[in-house]
């Protein structure tokens, strides 16, 4: 029945919506999605009014537009409607990953112009654009880390916390003493501030001395010396600073080392960047080491993925890990350059080798009748193209990896002109122009 306030009737609705989120009966996500999708879908067709195959944006803009404009727009919220692993909504969770990576697919395929069979996963490591899941992942665990270190934290009485890993500059804490050393990733710079990380580094040390306790009945000073005075404050008047997750920990050793059966007596001092500090310069080096190790961490579920992929692989045989050297292949290459290169990284081309695999061409064969016609045999193979292969792509040196020449700068710009001027790539022969006026 409707529910009338004051005489105003309140009608019953399946969803609403509220700061741009929109809440369904079962809490499911289902109906943000679809408005998501339906809303999302249009920017990624509006990427079209922007570039061609031989004028328009440059690749490497379009994929800033797409990371600083679209995919905001995507993940809004998604901490709110993205419910990962739990009972009874794996239906809503598959809904959501399927829209995400669908439209992540359709916005990398118009900025990389490449052939609609060429792989997502592939498409991902040549922008340099982390998986959707992944970034759906690290989306969820930064808002669980922001709850977890807020107010809010104690008045939750069960959070799960999924740890996947992120690439990104990672923050690390260390301490170095005369009885002993340790170093901790803590996280990357976008789910964990410095200040995070001189908790963990204060916790780290009060660890130490629960497992050093001193000979002899007497009691013994240990001085923790920080440069962080909101660490100190939080640690000696918790209250509700953030952090909590770090304090209580701190507040709870803290508690052990006051024991009657400790011999330590602590004290938290503050110095001002560490001057005059014994040890000061080993534990800078343990901290950066530390953040080395977190950002390798971050790096290898995407490496893992892109390894075992099912897809892609001939680009994995160019391109062992996604890193952004792979992107800045890209750098200072107009559009049409920048299709060809992926096009030949990916080995979905206009050359016969793909197109006899969509019943395009008859026959993989060369005209040479030497191989297939594909990425190696034309660049480092085919007679036919000898004289000009001299020309443009050995002029200065000679080269025969075809995965060195499309992976390395000296090589990339000579390769895509070479191919260019071979007239193979037929979609591209209205690019050939710009080749000559720009060796003019």
């Amino acid at each position: 029945m409707p529910l009338i306030i004051k005489g105003v009737e309140i009608k019953p609705v399946d969803s609403i919506k509220y700061l741009g989120f929109y809440l369904d009966t079962y809490l499911s996500g289902e109906v943000h999605v679809q408005e998501m999708r339906e809303k999302v879908a249009k920017l990624v067709a509006g990427l079209s009014s922007i570039t061609g195959l031989t004028w328009g944006t440059p690749l490497v803009h379009l994929r800033k537009i797409y990371m600083a404009v679209l995919q905001p727009q995507i993940m809004y919220t998604c901490s709110t409607w993205y419910i990962q692993g739990r009972k009874g909504f794996t239906g809503a969770q598959r809904v959501a990953e399927q829209a995400i990576q669908s439209i992540q697919d359709q916005a990398l395929h118009r900025i990389s112009d490449a052939f609609k069979r060429t792989s997502q996963q592939a498409l991902e490591v040549c922008l340099h654009v982390p998986p959707a899941e992944l970034t759906l992942a690290k989306l969820a665990e930064e808002a669980c880390l922001r709850i977890m270190t807020s107010p809010l934290r104690s008045t939750l009485y069960y959070i799960l916390l999924y740890r996947r890993k992120w690439l990104d500059n990672g923050i690390g804490a260390a301490v170095y003493s005369s009885i002993g050393q340790a170093y901790k990733p803590v996280g990357s710079s976008d789910t964990h501030t410095v200040y995070a990380g001189e908790l963990e580094g204060i916790d780290a040390a009060l660890e130490i001395l629960l497992q050093s306790q001193p000979r002899g009945d007497n009691p013994h000073e240990a001085t923790i010396y920080t440069d962080n005075q909101a660490a100190i404050r939080a640690t000696c008047q918790p209250g509700r600073s953030s952090g909590q997750y770090i304090i209580r920990r701190i507040v709870r050793h803290l508690g052990l080392l006051r024991d009657n059966r400790s011999r330590w007596r602590v004290r938290l001092q503050w110095v001002p960047g560490h001057e005059g500090v014994p040890g000061n310069k080993k534990a800078d080096q343990l901290a950066k080491l530390a953040a080395v190790e977190a950002t390798r961490r971050f790096a290898k579920w995407w490496k893992d993925q892109w390894e075992y992929a099912k897809h892609g692989r001939h680009l994995y045989r160019i391109i062992k890990e996604p890193t952004k050297t792979v992107l800045q292949l890209h750098e200072g290459l107009q559009r049409a350059w920048s299709s060809v290169l992926i096009q030949l990284q990916t080995g979905k081309s206009a050359l016969r080798s793909f197109l006899a695999s969509v019943r395009i061409e008859d026959s993989p064969q060369c005209q040479c009748g030497l191989g297939d016609q594909d990425t190696a045999h034309v660049l480092v193979r085919c007679p036919i193209h000898i004289n000009l292969r001299l020309k443009t792509l050995w002029k200065e040196a000679r080269e025969t990896d075809y995965r060195k020449l499309l992976s390395e700068p000296q090589w990339v710009q000579q390769s895509i002109d070479f191919m260019m001027w071979t007239g193979l790539l037929t979609q591209f022969r209205h690019a050939i122009p710009l080749i000559i006026t720009r060796s003019q």
